[in-house]
């Protein structure tokens, strides 16, 4: 880092009065340069430039070193601000001017943070909660002190700006055509107009009316196309190069333009009228305009055995359903039913541990020609541990399968491949992991279906 400080001398030729002096006619701001741009996933950088803080004006010739980092994005959008931060001291050596970065507050919407004392702002960055760097995120650079008095005037000079009570010129300064006067007694903004030799009012004249209709400087665009070689639709050299024929456009010369009824051309009776009608068919077909005697009148019967609306099933072979029927097992193929039967539920206690600690009869689910099967186990805790959590379901002392809940999560679940048969007077039982660390409650269930067999 090149820092270069003007005004701030040490001991013994402090230039603390001197300081103090500037600090009040001119408090601190960014002068010009310093743009904070990213470098790297959550990094930023400051350019070159000039800042004024605590009486001394501060220079960074090269780029500032090294990088700030930037805190990953929060839940909520937040504003973070890049400052530089100077308080001067007559000491030896004197201090040198240091920088960082000032986190907001999340919220929604976003606060900007408040600096303290002697901290200068150089740009602030808006973070959204999804940013994956600073390329998802806004850095908007704060303004320098010539760009912040242009904001206020509407207008950007280049010249001196005098901020005091006095008047410049009167007090011996260099005075040129188009310097700026803030005269802090009567908070008027004035400007040196060299030809009168004299501080006037700075005047912007209106830009939109001047090229109004009526205007001080108002644009001809009469020959307009003319001259960017365009061709005008109204004009004769338009319809020339798409090849139109001006004699048959209703008797219109080549520079007339009016529209033509258009409906009128296409009606019964017109110039060019359009034939209208159904066409084809033998039951709609036309015969000299008008539709043929074959066309069925409104009330018609058919040739042909339709059913009569409404009709019941003395119109139908073979005959239809009733709404409310039944179907032989023979009729069904597939899938008959599918649910979930609930092996254990605990839910405020905590998790169940050791071997058997659950247990459950199967009643009389026998159903002619059909079979059950086990096709899923799930296992549900509701509240984590920092271990690995093993339930083993066994069916008839015998285990057919086991599901592990990772540390940290509350849920696993496994499919059956092959299924398992169920059947009347079946017993599943539970096994539980040795230890359950602070794992609450236990909610197992089975899926099963009954098919044909």
């Amino acid at each position: 880092m090149a820092q270069i400080r003007y005004h701030d001398f040490y001991a013994e030729a402090t230039t603390q009065d001197l300081n103090e002096h500037f600090d009040q006619v001119q408090r601190k701001a960014k002068v010009s340069g310093l743009q904070v741009t990213p470098s790297g996933t959550w990094q930023v950088v400051i350019g070159p430039g000039v800042w004024f803080c605590d009486g001394v004006a501060i220079k960074e010739t090269t780029t500032v070193s090294p990088a700030l980092n930037i805190s990953a994005p929060s839940s909520q959008p937040r504003w973070d601000i890049v400052y530089g931060q100077y308080t001067y001291q007559p000491t030896s050596p004197p201090p040198v001017a240091t920088y960082g970065v000032k986190q907001g507050t999340p919220g929604n919407p976003p606060t900007i943070p408040a600096l303290e004392e002697n901290q200068v702002a150089l740009a602030y960055i808006y973070i959204p909660p999804d940013a994956a760097s600073l390329v998802d995120c806004n850095i908007y650079q704060a303004l320098c002190l010539k760009d912040q008095i242009a904001m206020i005037l509407e207008k950007k000079y280049e010249g001196n700006i005098f901020i005091r009570s006095g008047d410049p010129k009167e007090m011996g300064e260099w005075v040129k055509d188009g310097d700026l006067w803030l005269n802090t007694d009567t908070n008027t903004l004035l400007t040196w107009d060299e030809p009168s030799k004299r501080w006037v009012p700075p005047t912007i004249p209106p830009h939109a009316p001047t090229h109004q209709r009526n205007g001080s400087d108002v644009l001809d665009v009469s020959t307009l196309a003319d001259a960017n070689n365009l061709l005008h639709p109204s004009t004769k050299a338009y319809h020339d190069s798409l090849h139109l024929d001006h004699a048959q456009l209703s008797n219109v010369l080549p520079d007339q333009h009016h529209a033509r009824d258009h409906a009128m051309r296409h009606m019964p009776g017109g110039g060019d009228p359009l034939p209208w009608g159904h066409g084809g068919g033998t039951n709609a077909d036309m015969v000299d305009g008008f539709h043929a005697s074959a066309f069925a009148p409104v009330d018609h019967t058919h040739d042909y055995n339709y059913a009569p609306k409404p009709h019941g099933n003395e119109c139908h072979e073979p005959d239809f359903a009733e709404v409310g029927h039944l179907h032989p097992l023979s009729d069904i193929t597939g899938t008959i039913s599918i649910g979930w039967i609930q092996v254990a539920s605990l839910k405020t206690y905590p998790t169940p541990s050791g071997t058997g600690f659950f247990e459950t009869y199967i009643p009389n689910i026998n159903i002619a020609g059909t079979v059950v099967e086990i096709t899923d186990f799930i296992v549900r805790i509701f509240a984590t541990t920092d271990q690995n959590l093993t339930f083993t379901l066994k069916k008839n002392g015998s285990q057919i399968g086991a599901v592990t809940i990772p540390a940290g999560q509350t849920m696993a679940q496994i499919t059956f491949s092959p299924r398992v048969s169920l059947a009347t007077g079946d017993i599943l039982s539970l096994d539980g992991p040795s230890a359950v660390g602070t794992a609450k409650g236990l909610d197992a269930k089975i899926r099963i279906i009954r098919r044909k067999a």
